[in-house]
């Protein structure tokens, strides 16, 4: 049994039943059939991602579309209108010890719980609105870097470098596209990818012309790219398969070398062992089969364990993952869990830098961090 699964679809479960208990005590003064259609459509929201996603795949086209951007949309809904709720109970809470609220809000209590409602539906409907559009303005952010040049032939690389486009029925077509637009302005000679890549199943990629739009993802040296706990969640094969066909090297646990100058690591995801019953090959294997005369770029999804690059003396290391919270406040919380939430770092010799990513991971929307792609201007010295 998957312990993701399992505490995800509790959370779920009851965190949706939460607001639908709370939504019809704002309700209390509405006909019933605005509490029966209230609860309906609650239902209907929080179940359609997690259906249409695991049941009806291959159902038709429009419908899938529809129910799986309505349900992805809900994700933030809910989490927005939890926290409102939360904070509404600490109040009422305070208030009953203090008694700081004015004694007309509760004259007629029914009323006032329904403007709570009203009120409380505005603020979430604005908030969501903001991270779409934010989420929608992916900025590039250009980082300069210098790494040993060692015996290598290049003086200096310019690398495109994103993470977590999450590319599904849901972006795909506004995603990659940008990605694309960005990329023949800045004409990288290298694109490196950290994992979380593709977020649906290759017969809906394929089914919206997605694998068109990879093979437009072109540098001199190369696309290369390491796999993310996403992709195990829809089939890790079947992704890399998708992305190897389509002009995306991924990189499983080894390395490349690039103009005889930079080698790339691409490590497989931490998750690899929750989801399958395989380990990942410990860093130091990896290296130890490498030049110690080029520089070495690691390409790692989770940046977890950042001592372990540094102890076996990698020049930079690539991530994602934390798409730096992606909701406020959340980005508080991810920047206490990890040790780089976003940005860059430097530890003795080695040099980090993690991406809050593309795309977006359910809901295309960002109120906690922004949607970006880096340029990495490297020069070897």
């Amino acid at each position: 049994m998957n312990w993701f699964f399992v505490i995800f679809f509790t959370v779920w479960g009851v965190g949706n039943l939460y607001i639908i208990r709370r939504g019809l005590q704002g309700l209390e003064i509405a006909p019933e059939w605005v509490k029966i259609l209230f609860t309906i459509i609650i239902i209907l929201f929080a179940s359609s991602y997690i259906l249409i996603r695991g049941m009806l795949a291959n159902s038709n086209p429009l419908f899938y579309d529809i129910a799986v951007y309505v349900g992805a949309v809900w994700f933030a809904v809910l989490f927005y209108l939890f926290l409102s709720l939360i904070f509404l109970d600490v109040i009422r809470i305070l208030n009953s010890l203090i008694h700081f609220l004015p004694q007309s809000l509760f004259v007629d209590y029914s009323r006032t719980k329904f403007f709570t409602f009203i009120g409380i539906t505005i603020i979430v409907g604005s908030i969501v609105f903001y991270g779409f559009i934010n989420a929608q303005n992916i900025k590039v952010k250009n980082v300069d870097l210098v790494l040993p040049k060692k015996s290598g032939e290049l003086d200096s690389i310019k690398i495109m470098f994103f993470s977590d486009s999450h590319l599904s029925t849901i972006n795909e077509k506004t995603v990659l596209k940008e990605i694309l637009s960005k990329m023949y302005e800045i004409k990288p000679d290298l694109i490196l990818i950290a994992g979380d890549i593709i977020d649906d199943r290759s017969n809906i990629l394929y089914r919206n012309n997605v694998h068109k739009q990879f093979q437009q993802l072109k540098a001199p040296l190369g696309v290369f790219a390491c796999t993310g706990n996403h992709e195990y969640i829809v089939g890790v094969e079947d992704a890399v398969n998708f992305l190897n066909s389509n002009g995306v090297k991924v990189l499983r646990d080894t390395f490349v070398t690039v103009a005889n100058s930079i080698q790339i690591i691409g490590r497989e995801d931490i998750s690899i062992n929750r989801f399958t019953e395989k380990k990942r090959k410990d860093l130091h294997e990896l290296v130890y089969k490498t030049r110690d005369d080029l520089p070495t770029i690691v390409l790692d999804h989770q940046p977890f364990n950042l001592e372990n690059a540094e102890r076996e003396g990698i020049d930079l290391q690539l991530s994602g993952h934390t798409h730096h919270g992606q909701f406020f406040p959340l980005n508080f919380i991810t920047s206490k869990i990890y040790e780089l939430s976003w940005g860059y770092k430097r530890k003795s010799n080695s040099q980090f830098y993690v991406t809050s990513g593309v795309g977006t991971w359910g809901p295309p929307i960002r109120t906690g961090s922004d949607s970006e792609l880096i340029v990495l201007n490297i020069k070897f010295e």
